[in-house]
C-alpha cells in the first residue's frame, strides 16, 4: 500500500507535465493567452503535487516500524476434574482422581503420600513433605546422589529446583532414580518426591505447578 501511494504521487507531476505539453502543442501561435493560462494552471497543480509528495514522504519516514506481537501465553491447566487437598500448614495442591491421599507419620514428622487406586499400600507414586527451619540452598548442598542434575523452577512462580540422580551405594534402593522438587511457598519449604524407578513426569509437573498458599 505504501509503495502504491508513493508511485501515485510520483506519477502525478508527469501527468500534469503531459497536459501542459499537450496544451502548448494544440494552442494557436496567435493565442499566447491560452498558453500562459495552461502554464499557470500546470504550475499551480505542480505546487500542489509537491506538497502531497512532501507530506507522503514525511508520513513514510515518521511512521513507527511494526512491532512483533508477543504470542499469547498457553492457557493454565484445568484442574477442575482433579482432587484437591488443603493442608493445615497453609498450602494446597491438586492431584489426579486415580490417586488416594494418605497422611503418614515418619521420623521427620508427618508426610503425604499419593497411592494409585488398586495399588499395594507400599507402592507410593508421590510424596509431599514440609520442612521446618530449613534453607533451600542447605537442602541442595546436602543432596547425596550420583551425577545429580538440577533444574531451576523459579518460572513456576516459586523459588526452588528439581533434582534428578541415582541413589549411591549398595544398600536398599541403591541404583534407583530419584526425581524430586524442593521449593518455597511463603515461609514453608516443601518437597514433592517421585520415588523409585517409575515416575510419570507429566503428572509430576502438573502436581508441582498446582501448589499454592491458601
Amino acid at each position: 500500500m505504501k509503495r502504491r501511494l508513493l508511485w501515485m504521487t510520483l506519477l502525478l507531476p508527469i501527468f500534469f507535465l503531459g497536459i501542459t505539453l499537450s496544451a502548448c502543442s494544440n494552442s494557436d501561435e496567435d493565442s499566447p493567452e491560452k498558453v500562459q493560462t495552461a502554464i499557470a494552471e500546470t504550475q499551480q497543480a505542480s505546487a500542489m503535487v509537491e506538497t502531497i509528495i512532501a507530506a507522503t514522504m514525511n508520513a513514510l519516514q515518521t511512521e513507527a516500524p511494526p512491532t512483533n506481537t508477543p504470542e499469547p501465553l498457553p492457557p493454565a491447566y484445568d484442574y477442575s476434574t482433579w482432587k484437591g487437598y488443603s493442608s493445615p500448614d497453609g498450602y494446597s495442591f491438586s492431584y489426579p482422581i486415580r490417586f488416594n491421599l494418605e497422611v503418614r507419620q515418619g521420623g521427620d514428622g508427618d508426610f503425604i503420600v499419593l497411592v494409585a487406586e488398586g495399588s499395594p499400600p507400599n507402592e507410593v507414586s508421590f510424596v509431599v513433605q514440609t520442612f521446618e527451619q530449613r534453607i533451600l540452598q542447605e537442602i541442595k548442598d546436602n543432596i547425596d546422589l550420583d551425577d545429580p542434575v538440577f533444574t531451576d523452577i523459579s518460572s513456576y512462580g516459586m523459588p526452588g529446583f528439581i533434582v534428578e540422580g541415582i541413589i549411591p551405594g549398595d544398600g536398599f534402593g541403591s541404583g534407583s532414580t530419584v526425581y524430586a522438587a524442593y521449593f518455597e511457598l511463603g515461609d514453608l519449604l516443601i518437597s514433592l518426591d517421585c520415588p523409585w524407578n517409575f515416575c510419570d513426569r507429566q503428572e509430576f509437573d502438573l502436581i508441582l505447578r498446582s501448589f499454592k498458599l491458601n
